[in-house]
């Protein structure tokens, strides 16, 4: 159990010291109980991940499926239940508030179908260098990558999380291409990154400088959909596109 919590220990200790130097720089100052609720929401995630703690419900209802489904769901489960608590105990706080709506901003779809489609032709030409991943044409896995691969993601980085960081570490709001982007936002971009890019496993240190990048810039794109449109929709539709045309090439 130990050596499984090396590795998001190691992700918080990265973004601890990089908020040490924001504030040396007086570009952020902190709330200290935001900071504690962001941190326990992090926890809580990671340690339904580590332990493989689940819901088994898909898993009653479909015995033959052999993809996580249950697993996704119950990471899901732990985002909306912070939504929740949210809700009752913060006065005036709505689950719009953290992105879960299907109500999008004003003049912001036509914005995000040409950024899905210029993030596909991107990942479509990475495909091409990189190579593609194992190429298995089988329904569940496609249908698993289509539909869940970001249901879990989105609503802790972009989500939940955006919402409470944003009030943990308080900065400007940098207006990129009509989205306003926050440093708290930055920072769980590199977050969602070393998650993807650097881990200790099985005694070893692993840093995919490369994969560390390439999430680093498609979590970007994330965050500016669910700032540009208010919401998870797109974000959730373009994580998972991307996912499903690189196995698809």
């Amino acid at each position: 159990m130990f050596a499984l919590l090396v590795t998001p220990a190691l992700h918080l200790a990265i973004i601890t010291a990089m908020v040490a130097i924001l504030c040396k720089f007086k570009l952020v100052t902190l709330n200290p109980r935001w900071i504690r609720v962001s941190l326990s929401i992090f926890a809580s995630y990671w340690l339904i991940k580590i332990t493989g703690i689940e819901v088994t419900l898909v898993k009653a209802l479909m015995p033959t499926l052999n993809w996580p489904w249950d697993a996704k769901l119950s990471l899901l489960l732990c985002s909306l239940l912070w939504l929740v608590g949210l809700m009752v105990f913060r006065p005036g706080f709505k689950a719009s508030h953290a992105g879960f709506t299907f109500k999008q901003n004003p003049g912001s779809i036509k914005a995000m179908l040409i950024a899905t489609g210029l993030l596909l032709v991107f990942r479509y030409y990475l495909t091409l260098v990189l190579g593609q991943s194992d190429g298995s044409r089988d329904p569940e896995e496609l249908l698993f990558l289509a539909t869940m691969h970001a249901i879990d993601k989105e609503p802790l980085y972009r989500g939940i999380l955006l919402y409470t960081l944003s009030l943990a570490i308080i900065s400007h709001k940098y207006v990129i291409f009509n989205a306003r982007i926050n440093i708290a936002g930055i920072l769980l971009v590199l977050l969602f990154a070393l998650a993807h890019g650097f881990s200790y496993n099985n005694g070893q240190w692993f840093f995919f400088p490369v994969g560390l990048f390439i999430t680093s810039l498609h979590g970007f794109v994330y965050l500016w959909m669910r700032q540009r449109t208010g919401s998870l929709v797109f974000p959730i539709i373009a994580h998972n596109a991307v996912l499903i045309l690189n196995q698809v090439l």
